[in-house]
């Protein structure tokens, strides 16, 4: 948004903040940022393992060949229900966390390779010699 409409918007839909300092502002968002955290940092390391699994669960779906839906139609209620009965229900709610429907798994899936061809293309503009000439030592 352009500045003098940034402005106007501020000051027509939010007056009563219109006279604060921006100090107050960052405050706010401090406090925000603190509240979806709890004293250790569990949400956030809660998220990032559930994305670390879905990730995992998308690498094995894609290396056997198996199609996208296949995580949130047959893996997620399966590996729910081997957790409630070996460890229990309250186990349960942390495997909801994890994001396995069929754009996530296409997502991710699309996301490993694209890593893996900037990684190729790295190592090949990395390499001592042309990739020309390595192919022609391989001719031989």
């Amino acid at each position: 948004m352009k500045p003098n409409k940034l402005k106007r918007h501020f000051d027509s839909k939010h007056p009563s903040f219109a006279g604060k300092d921006t100090n107050y502002f960052r405050s706010k968002a401090d406090g925000f940022k603190k509240a979806r955290l709890d004293t250790a940092g569990k949400y956030h390391k809660q998220n990032v393992a559930a994305v670390e699994a879905s990730y995992l669960v998308a690498l094995k779906i894609a290396r056997a060949m198996k199609p996208h839906t296949i995580a949130e139609d047959l893996l997620l209620p399966a590996a729910k229900d081997i957790v409630r009965v070996m460890i229990g229900d309250k186990f349960v709610t942390k495997l909801s966390a994890i994001s396995l429907s069929n754009d996530t798994v296409h997502r991710r899936i699309d996301d490993m390779s694209a890593d893996i061809l900037d990684q190729v293309i790295q190592e090949i503009k990395s390499a001592p010699l042309p990739i020309s000439s390595l192919m022609n030592l391989r001719t031989l």
